[in-house]
C-alpha cells in the first residue's frame, strides 16, 4: 500500500496537481482502504459467529 501510495503521488505531482492536493487525495485513498479492509474483518468476525452459532444449535439437537 505505501509503494502505491507513493507511485501514485509521484504521477499526479507529474500531472501538474499542487502537492497539498497530490497529499490530500492520498491520504484520503488510504482512509478508503483501510476503512474497506476493516469492513472486511467485521463481515469476516460476524460470518464467524454465525457458523459457530449454527453448529452450537446442531450440538444441542
Amino acid at each position: 500500500m505505501v509503494i502505491s501510495s507513493f507511485a501514485s503521488a509521484i504521477q499526479h505531482f507529474l500531472q501538474g496537481q499542487s502537492l497539498t492536493q497530490v497529499f490530500i487525495n492520498i491520504i484520503n485513498a488510504n482512509i478508503i482502504a483501510i476503512a474497506v479492509f476493516e469492513l472486511a474483518m467485521v463481515i469476516k468476525e460476524g460470518a464467524n459467529k454465525s457458523t459457530k452459532t449454527q453448529s452450537f444449535r446442531e450440538i444441542v439437537k
